[in-house]
């Protein structure tokens, strides 16, 4: 009887010394750029994240966007501010949420300039900021919006923001002037609620 204890002590040490031996130290990515957020709109493949690229056209309407509404220079370059991204996607679901809208172009200046506000906040923002501090923020465009964090896993990655529907792909990419967390990007499936505009 003692031997089969010995054994079965013997067994249970092995295995949990083997089981210390195989797990690998888990690496979190660099999230500080030293680029401005319009750098990285302009360019985004030069950004690597989890050994992920960006599209490089992911960003063309919302740059246009920005543009047209002057809110490239007033609200995100230089400013410090929080950018909810949205991507090639989500750009494509706000001209088709009105039948006459086919370019950026043809959507009215003051319409925009809402739409784009409602994906920006004052400060910098990150998502252990969120997650200590979940509910109602108020965006640029005065709308209020709800911010909070989902699937929380071991390795970081799992930390998900939510924002409203729209579930951030990207988060907590750190530029010289301000915070980006992207969604809506062309890994996303185009009818998935989670590309959805933000108030719209």
């Amino acid at each position: 009887m003692k031997r089969l204890v010995f054994y079965f002590a013997l067994m249970i040490t092995l295995l949990a010394s083997c089981e210390e031996t195989s797990l690998e130290t888990f690496e979190f990515p660099e999230t500080s750029y030293d680029i401005s957020i319009i750098q990285f709109l302009e360019n985004p493949g030069q950004v690597i994240f989890f050994n992920d690229t960006f599209a490089p056209d992911d960003y063309d309407l919302f740059i246009q966007a920005l543009e047209r509404t002057g809110l490239d220079l007033s609200a995100v370059n230089g400013q410090n501010n929080t950018i909810f991204a949205p991507g090639s996607v989500t750009m494509q679901r706000i001209l088709d949420s009105d039948d006459t809208w086919n370019t950026i172009d043809d959507i009215p200046v003051d319409t925009l300039t809402a739409i784009l506000e409602t994906h920006i906040l004052s400060g910098r923002f990150l998502r252990e900021d969120f997650r200590t501090n979940p509910g109602t923020y108020q965006t640029l465009s005065g709308q209020n919006i709800n911010v909070f964090i989902t699937n929380i896993g071991d390795t970081g990655r799992g930390l998900n923001i939510r924002v409203e529907d729209a579930l951030v792909q990207t988060g907590d990419l750190q530029f010289t002037d301000g915070v980006v967390h992207t969604y809506g990007t062309a890994g996303t499936r185009a009818n998935n609620n989670e590309s959805k505009p933000i108030g719209l």
